[in-house]
């Protein structure tokens, strides 16, 4: 198979990549059209020039990492809150027809709900 001419070194660690990453089609024609990123890219130590290579991929396809190198805010998803669970009682429901907490009323209450002695006789 015969490739096109480029100035890529032959057995260089970015000819590998765009032989082999998914990517490497963009890579290198972005690179073949501006060849002062090549250059500037070879002059790299070769971790620096596979973290170029990452982010010039990951720049040309559009992949969903682009935000967070570009520092662009990834869209939130939007999720309906729920409504927070009914509070549980701690303490018994008392109605209006309940007679009052001998503890805690005084003794006009305790009269008021029950009536004095004479009232009740005549019921």
């Amino acid at each position: 198979m015969a490739y096109a001419p480029t100035r890529i070194p032959k057995g260089s660690l970015v000819d590998a990549w765009i032989l082999e990453h998914k990517a490497g089609p963009d890579v290198l024609y972005h690179i073949q059209r501006h060849p002062q990123e090549l250059d500037a890219m070879l002059a790299l130590p070769l971790l620096d020039q596979v973290e170029a290579l990452t982010l010039l991929s990951q720049r040309l396809s559009g992949s969903p990492q682009t935000a967070v190198v570009t520092g662009a805010a990834p869209r939130p998803q939007i999720q309906p809150v729920s409504r927070p669970p009914t509070p549980v009682r701690t303490g018994p429901m008392r109605g209006s027809d309940d007679p009052p907490d001998p503890e805690s009323v005084d003794l006009s209450e305790h009269r008021r709900f029950y009536g004095t002695p004479k009232s009740r006789r005549a019921h």
